[in-house]
């Protein structure tokens, strides 16, 4: 009983260090530059519960929703002498956006 209880606990810890390893997710973005030779330009946050807008004006005046899109906007602006033809937008996770 007492060898079955110590392997199983070498084999649980052995399967948490072996996924930790394996993981390529990003926790943070300031560990995008060390896979990519880009700079990340902005953040746009993870809103806690989703907004439902009657109309476009009502997000337009909402300042704490629209503002880290206005930093995004302005920091393109401020690194790229050609405005870009096609933006894109990407997320990590299934869903997020």
């Amino acid at each position: 009983m007492a060898i079955a209880t110590v392997a199983g606990l070498l084999l649980s810890v052995a399967t948490v260090l072996i996924r930790e390893l394996l993981d390529n997710t990003l926790s943070h973005s300031s560990e995008i530059p060390q896979f990519i030779d880009l700079p990340v330009l902005g953040k746009i946050p993870k809103l806690s519960h989703r907004p439902s807008f009657a109309r476009l004006e009502q997000f337009l005046d909402t300042p704490h929703l629209v503002e880290p899109y206005r930093m995004l906007l302005k920091s393109i602006d401020r690194k790229l002498e050609k405005k870009p033809e096609v933006m894109e937008s990407t997320s990590s996770l299934k869903g997020q956006c």
